[in-house]
């Protein structure tokens, strides 16, 4: 993947990923993505810039016309990473419910 950081810092904006969204769906102009998210165009452009930087978008150069789509690939490799920190949470958890079950005390719910 391009930066981990920055697949995350860019899906931590929430225009960025209702953006992400949208070009999951099919390729779509700045000029339909602005729209659709109710910004400027050039504040939709800065957006998808980030986006692009951080891998999670490719853009499709026609003459004037560009057209942004979801990087499936780097997507799914964001994807694995945030798998991996939640199963690592997730084993430790159940780590703590079997100590407490060993100890024969209940886990606070």
């Amino acid at each position: 993947m391009h930066n981990d950081f920055d697949g995350f810092r860019a899906i931590g904006n929430q225009t960025r990923r209702r953006l992400l969204h949208l070009v999951a769906e099919h390729p779509r102009s700045v000029g339909e993505l602005a729209m659709a998210v109710d910004a400027s165009q050039p504040a939709t452009s800065q957006h998808l810039s980030t986006l692009r930087r951080a891998g999670l978008v490719t853009v499709e150069v026609d003459g004037r016309h560009r057209r942004y789509a979801a990087d499936f690939a780097t997507l799914g490799e964001l994807r694995a990473e945030l798998d991996r920190f939640w199963n690592s949470a997730l084993d430790r958890l159940v780590d703590v419910a079997a100590q407490h079950e060993q100890a024969g005390t209940r886990v606070a719910s």
